[in-house]
């Protein structure tokens, strides 16, 4: 993402920088027959970003409601089972993804037209695969932070039913 950025960066300073020139080559590339090592590395950064995106909105939302309720929405637990360190990498991946976005938005030659290359391609078999094996990954790890946090939250008081058991 650090190199991603850059080069948008740099681009941007440049008056020959095309990114439809670059786009194409590269979706070419990702879709193709000895495409598959790239395949994965996009998956799981598609994956890791959702992630991020969808937890950090989460720890915003919790965050934005008042104190008083909290306790009572999220049973006193906290919005997520993660240590802070790892909310921060998160934090900081979406900021970055959003930068990029900006970056691109921001180019003098950045036209939505652009991404219309992509949705062509997305009809591919190759992609609609991809795109499965993108939304599998992504119900995976959510489901997984979802057990988290159920296997988190303490139980609640039950009625003692041995109380009951007159054996």
């Amino acid at each position: 993402w650090n190199r991603l950025e850059n080069l948008l960066v740099q681009g941007s300073k440049d008056r020959d920088f095309s990114a439809k020139d670059a786009l194409q080559p590269v979706l070419k590339l990702l879709l193709g027959p000895d495409g598959e090592e790239l395949r994965t590395l996009v998956i799981k950064e598609a994956v890791r970003v959702t992630e991020a995106f969808t937890l950090c909105t989460f720890v915003d939302t919790y965050n934005s409601v008042p104190s008083f309720m909290r306790s009572l929405i999220f049973n006193g637990n906290g919005a997520l089972a993660m240590s802070s360190a790892e909310l921060q990498s998160m934090m900081e991946l979406r900021d970055q993804v959003f930068r990029i976005w900006g970056l691109l938005r921001s180019s003098e030659n950045f036209d939505p037209a652009l991404l219309q290359p992509i949705l062509q391609i997305l009809q591919q078999p190759e992609a609609r695969s991809l795109g499965g094996r993108v939304v599998g990954g992504i119900t995976q790890r959510l489901a997984a932070r979802l057990l988290q946090q159920v296997l988190r939250m303490p139980m609640a008081p039950t009625s003692s039913l041995s109380a009951l058991d007159t054996r």
